[in-house]
């Protein structure tokens, strides 16, 4: 909740009532504008249930749901799904049409990979295809891609050349024993 507009009124000091309660959603398009100074903030009314046909007691509250929210950093290695400690993942991926700088990429593809079923990943900010496309091609992904192929040809080598290390390494012990 960003931003809440209440009527307060105490009685006797130990009762706050509160009307109405101001969402503000980033990327709001439902229904006409609540506020044209203030386009994404989305009303919430009080809701009330009844204990049933006598009447007798209500509960009346605003149905807002509190949920986590943490950096893909820290859901790195977690499962989204059910039965898992989060169920749902919501990922927003930067503004449409802008891209992503070469780390906003590599977190992108941690954040899209934690669900175990695509009906439990929503975007904050639907994605635009430039953005989608992108992920993996830019100029620094693809220096990152050639450093890893340097890294595997190098590691080939060392394995090819291993074998002469042991018998290096057995001549050198057999010098020192001998002397």
């Amino acid at each position: 909740v960003t931003c809440a507009h209440m009527h307060v009124c105490m009685c006797a000091h130990t009762c706050t009532c509160v009307y109405a309660q101001c969402v503000h959603m980033h990327a709001c398009s439902l229904g006409p504008k609540w506020s044209e100074r203030h386009p994404t903030w989305v009303p919430v009314g009080l809701h009330t249930e009844s204990c049933g046909a006598q009447g007798c007691c209500s509960n009346v509250r605003i149905p807002l749901q509190v949920h986590k929210v943490c950096s893909i950093h820290k859901v790195q290695g977690a499962t989204i799904g059910e039965g898992c400690p989060w169920e749902r993942i919501v990922i927003h991926l930067g503004e449409p049409g802008k891209g992503m700088r070469a780390l906003q990429t590599g977190l992108a593809v941690v954040a899209l990979s934690r669900s175990k079923e695509w009906a439990r990943v929503a975007f904050e900010i639907p994605p635009d295809r430039q953005t989608l496309m992108g992920l993996g091609n830019r100029p620094f992904d693809k220096l990152v891609t050639a450093e890893l192929q340097r890294c595997r040809e190098l590691a080939e080598r060392t394995a090819r050349h291993a074998p002469m290390a042991r018998e290096w390494e057995e001549l050198c012990e057999r010098a020192r024993q001998g002397m």
